[in-house]
């Protein structure tokens, strides 16, 4: 089985307030900003190009279901639909 890493591009990725914390925003497919906090330890952020890697669960032509590396605060699931251009799998 062939390792795939998948990125979201998000709004925006700034410092936390916890040493190696960053802060996400990130919109869904129905509009709504989502925000959570990410640890910036091992490979789960690049924070100068706005990236946070996911899990890619389902990939259609204009929705990716995602699961994200944390819970967001507006949602009780890590589990969001987002647009499929903000997915970029390298």
């Amino acid at each position: 089985m062939e390792n795939r890493n998948y990125w979201l591009k998000c709004a925006k990725v700034s410092k936390g307030m916890l040493p190696d914390e960053y802060a996400i925003e990130t919109t869904t497919t129905s509009g709504q900003t989502i925000s959570l906090f990410v640890s910036g330890k091992g490979e789960l952020i690049e924070p100068g190009k706005n990236l946070i890697r996911v899990d890619l669960v389902e990939g259609g032509p204009e929705a990716c279901l995602i699961y994200l590396p944390a819970s967001p605060l507006e949602v009780s699931s890590r589990f969001v639909c987002v647009p499929s251009e903000s997915v970029i799998e390298q």
